[in-house]
């Protein structure tokens, strides 16, 4: 059978440097970041020849765009812990790192909610009766008002004893009758 089909052409080579093996690079660094720039990077192409391959290489495309897709739940991912989990920020001072600050967006927070993400269960609300809720919170406020009163009336006790104190000091003193 074989030698009843024509040899098989060899692959012209391609005057872009845009080989197949190059292309398998791009798109399997595509898919793992995400990022046309860091797919470029790791097969030392520029953006703009990575986007005018695109356009000229049949198939590449549709490659590229499979890469994308596979990229997805990464991105989700990481959209999801810099707006949940945040990332940590150096701080310089003098030129020097002095600190980390704790950073989360709450532009990807917003965008996540808006596009319907499923949100992380650490942020999940019960759904309670109004009912239930109103009597939480009049407990929750019966206990405050109780520990806010408690706390007056032991500052008043605290005022009065300091007050009979400083009496008793000027009586000692001779300074009042």
């Amino acid at each position: 059978m074989e030698d009843i089909l024509p040899p098989e052409k060899a692959p012209r080579v391609r005057h872009d440097g845009w080989t197949v093996a190059r292309q398998t690079a791009f798109c399997e660094a595509l898919a793992k970041s995400g990022s046309v720039t860091d797919a470029c990077e790791v097969v030392g192409k520029s953006t703009t020849s990575a986007y005018k391959a695109r356009e000229r290489v049949r198939g590449f495309r549709n490659r590229w765009d499979d890469a994308v897709d596979a990229s997805r739940p990464s991105i989700e991912s990481e959209v999801r812990r810099r707006a949940v989990e945040g990332w940590d920020e150096p701080i310089f001072q003098g030129g020097k790192q002095v600190g980390v600050r704790r950073r989360y967006s709450d532009t990807l927070l917003k965008a996540l909610y808006q596009r319907g993400v499923e949100t992380p269960p650490e942020m999940n609300v019960k759904n309670v009766p109004i009912d239930e809720l109103e009597a939480s919170l009049l407990r929750k406020l019966g206990a405050l008002k109780r520990r806010l009163e408690r706390e007056a009336t032991e500052e008043k006790a605290a005022a009065g004893a300091a007050a009979a104190e400083a009496a008793d000091r000027m009586r000692a003193a001779g300074l009042c009758p």
